[in-house]
Order: structure tokens, then sequence, then C-alpha cells
């Protein structure tokens, strides 16, 4: 095969790297008001969407991502009954969060209407019926406003967001003041999960940095990761609680699944997988430990001196 006759997807992650994947078909290309949406069709992933450049969702993969983020905040809590979701246009968070029967309202709110409805229409894998779930209730507006303006409370707080850029939509759902506003729209015993960055040993201090902000309002905070094929990297995750920590034993975490009869829903997710995410290396660990500065919405971009470190893009 000669790659130059062949339709390439380039994804630029710094000055210094750039992915290339090979497209199997025609690829779609609009903006929305909000970012730049493209859907291709790669050899390795299958359909992909990509925002900003950047590869968010693949066929062949999103479920890590998506059963990852979601379900230790689920289990975690003995019986979800009300959810809220910031972002996660494409669905597969929604569809996540609805194998729970417990579930009795989860609220989506995504501000990219746009998007949304183009994933409705063609992403029905990602999402599998779930906006047509009548416990599912989708609001097109910015996800803080809604925190600032709802009275509602949950169960549990769902944040899948996209990058923390200088001008993108999503700069100020990453800052300690919009961490406080869930923690206030939390019940109790709720728990936040939320989408937290590339993690791994080398690249770890925009995770860090969050990981602190989070702790501003929330006391017990855990980190965790799962590698991602075509994100080409480890993504990081966290869940944060006021409740106690909230890493399940083995053996809750087993109960819990069979008690929900969700074995069979779950493509990637079980005890093992479960206890895999949970186990950073022992330097990564010592690296999320230090101190070092947090994000305010005078000051969101601002980060610790290691984060030369760190690659210039951020979030895929």
């Amino acid at each position: 095969m000669d790659p130059t006759t062949q339709s390439w997807f380039t994804e630029q992650v710094d000055y210094r790297e750039m992915h290339q994947f090979l497209k199997d078909k025609n690829s779609r290309s609009f903006r929305t008001e909000f970012q730049q949406v493209e859907f291709h069709h790669l050899h390795a992933f299958g359909k992909t969407m990509v925002l900003d450049g950047a590869v968010q969702s693949a066929e062949a993969d999103e479920h890590l991502f998506h059963e990852c983020l979601v379900q230790p905040a689920m289990l975690a809590h003995p019986e979800p009954r009300k959810v809220l979701i910031l972002g996660g246009g494409e669905g597969a968070t929604l569809r996540e969060v609805l194998k729970h029967d417990s579930v009795e309202l989860a609220v989506m709110v995504d501000i990219d209407g746009e998007f949304v409805d183009f994933c409705k229409n063609h992403l029905s894998d990602w999402n599998s019926s779930a906006f047509s779930d009548p416990r599912a209730k989708l609001l097109y507006m910015d996800g803080r406003k809604y925190l600032e303006e709802t009275t509602e409370t949950f169960d549990v707080i769902i944040t899948d967001i996209t990058d923390i850029l200088v001008d993108g939509p999503a700069i100020r759902l990453y800052t300690k003041e919009f961490y406080a506003l869930c923690a206030k729209r939390l019940n109790r015993n709720g728990y936040l999960a939320l989408q937290a960055l590339e993690l791994s040993s080398q690249i770890w201090a925009q995770h860090a940095t969050l990981r602190r902000t989070i702790r501003k309002s929330f006391e017990f905070v855990e980190s965790y990761s799962i590698f991602v094929p075509s994100f080409t990297s480890t993504w990081g995750f966290i869940i944060a609680t006021n409740a106690g920590n909230p890493i399940l034993s083995a053996e809750e975490l087993v109960n819990r699944i069979e008690k929900r009869n969700m074995a069979s829903r779950l493509y990637a997710f079980d005890e093992i997988t479960y206890r895999g995410i949970f186990s950073l290396p022992k330097d990564l660990r010592k690296c999320l430990s230090l101190d070092g500065s947090f994000l305010e919405d005078e000051q969101p971009l601002r980060f610790s001196p290691k984060d030369t470190e760190y690659r210039k893009g951020v979030k895929r």
C-alpha cells in the first residue's frame, strides 16, 4: 500500500507530536456555534468523533472510556436515583447511567444542541436509544448556568466535558467555584465523577492541578486511569465525595453488580478491571500527592511549574 495515495486523518497533539490514521470512508465536517466537528470512519477504530481536531470517541473502544467514567461512581452509591450529566453529547455517558434500574431521572445538560442532534442521528451505536428513554431529560444550555439556577439535588454528578482550552466553552467547568457548585447540588451521600485529562508517570501535572482544585470542595478524592487506544494514551478520571472512601472492596463491587443484574450489560468493566484502574504506579501516586496550584475563575489556566512536563494539547 502506497501511503501517499491514501486518505489520512491527522491529529496534532502538540508542536512535537502528531498521529495519523487511515480513513476508510468519506468524512463529514461542520462547525457548530461552539466547536468544529469531524466524523471519520478510521481503519483502526471504525466510526470516530473528532472535536476541534482531537479524537473524542471511537466505535472500537468508547466503552472503555464511558464505562470507566460512569460505573465507579454509580456503583459506589448504594442506590442512585437522580443523576446529572454535564456534557456527554454523543449519549454514551447517558447510556451507561441508564443501565442502573434504580435511576428514576437522568438529566443531561449540553451546551451544543446541534452536536447532540447529530449524535442522535448518526451515533445510535453509542447512545443505544438512551435519548428516548423516559427517564432521560435533555437540556441544551451551559452546564454551570444550570447548576447555578437549579434547585434539584442529585445522587451522582458526572462531567464529560471537553478540554481546558483558553477559548473553549468548558473553561469555567474546571474551577474551584464550579466544583463548589457540584458539591452543593449533590445529596448527602453523593458522588462526583469526571474525565480528568491524560494521566501517566510522564504526563500528570494538569490532572494533579485538577485534583487539588476538586479537593477544595470534596474530602475524598481518588484518581484512576485506563489506556484508551484511540486516544493513543492513558486517560485519567476522578471520583470525589464527602461520604467516605469511594473505593469499594472487590466483594462489595461484585455484590453490587450482581444485585443490579449488570454483569451482562458491562462490556469491559468488572472487579478485575476495577482493581486495575485504581492501581496507579508508585511514582505517579507520589506526583499526585505533591502540593501545588489549583484552578479558579479568575485564573482558570494556572498550573504548577512542572507543567512544562505536560503536553500543550490537553483532553481529546
